[in-house]
């Protein structure tokens, strides 16, 4: 049965009916679709040293890269809980590492200013460095190209590793 695709959800009779006919009665329903992380940029996939964790190959391999280069430069670009978790795990082994984000704090659209800020201090307690209002435009070899906030000029991160985490949008299919 697991194997099997839900084709029809029946609230009233709160029972689920599955595509070979099967059905199965519930009494309460939690529909988690989970999600698939977003790549604004293409153009990373064929870089070297741009992760986009979605598994563990992923990881592995961010690990490899991380480890080939010593103790790099990392800018992790995302500043969510994804995002932040990473930073967390990958300060240790890194010479520095940078949080990218757009909002002013971390959390900030999901967990607001008190609470963001309270964990960019924590974060900061441990050695991670920050860049907010930052949007990234565009990646030049390993350097991430965001138009300066007073529009004059871009402004340029250098570093040996990225980890991109922008979020996820539902998987519904």
């Amino acid at each position: 049965m697991f194997a099997q695709e839900v084709i029809e959800v029946q609230r009233e009779v709160q029972q689920l009916v599955f595509s070979d006919k099967t059905v199965l009665k519930f009494d309460s329903l939690l529909i988690a679709t989970g999600g698939i992380p977003r790549n604004f940029w293409p153009e990373t996939r064929a870089m070297k040293n741009i992760f986009v964790v979605r598994g563990v190959a992923d990881a592995v391999g961010l690990e490899k890269a991380i480890e080939a280069k010593g103790k790099p430069r990392i800018l992790v670009i995302g500043s969510s809980f994804i995002g932040m978790e990473a930073a967390a795990i990958l300060v240790k082994s890194a010479s520095e590492l940078i949080v990218v984000g757009m909002e002013k704090v971390p959390f900030e659209r999901v967990l607001g200013d008190k609470i963001g800020l309270a964990m960019q201090k924590m974060h900061e307690d441990k050695g991670v460095k920050f860049r907010m209002n930052v949007v990234i435009k565009s990646f030049e070899g390993l350097i991430a190209v965001s138009p300066n906030p007073l529009g004059i000029f871009p402004l340029t991160m250098p570093c040996n590793v990225q980890l991109l985490r922008m979020g996820r949008v539902r998987a519904l299919s």
